[in-house]
This record gives C-alpha cells, structure tokens and sequence, in this order.
C-alpha cells in the first residue's frame, strides 16, 4: 500500500474519533509469525483491506509479552 494510502486509512479512522492519527507502527508478517498470532481478513466499511490480529492469549501478562514482541519489531514512523 502506497504511503498515502496508509495515511487516508488512519485520517478515515481517527476521523471517526475525532483523532487524526499522530505516528504508526510498521511491522512484518514475520513479526506477527514471532508473536504466534495470525491475521484475518475483516473489511471494514471504506477500509476493505483491514486485518485482525488474532490468537492473543487470555493472560493479561501473555498478552503484554506478545506486544512487547512486536514493539520490539516495529518501526514508528510520522506523518510527513
């Protein structure tokens, strides 16, 4: 997806809180595989390319380690 593209998602997002976005964080699939989570597909109205994340764990804990892998993995980057 184009940079744009992936800014007038977020403004399309924030818009509906109120928020524009202020930064993002860009990982890979390879990251999601580490974290042993998996994507789906779930469309959102005017966002047909939305994905959840799934297979969190219950643990809150767990939960907290598996985002701290993809922290770790991630590369925040702003808006221009």
């Amino acid at each position: 997806m184009a940079e744009a593209q992936i800014w007038a998602m977020g403004n399309l997002v924030g818009g509906v809180r109120g928020k524009p976005p202020v930064a993002r964080a860009d990982f890979s699939s390879g990251a999601v595989l580490s974290a042993k989570l998996t994507v789906e597909h779930a469309p959102l109205p005017n966002i047909p390319d939305h994905v959840n994340l799934c297979g969190w764990p219950t643990p809150k804990e767990e939960q907290k380690a598996v985002a701290l892998v993809l922290c770790a993995a991630s590369q925040i980057v702003t808006p221009v």
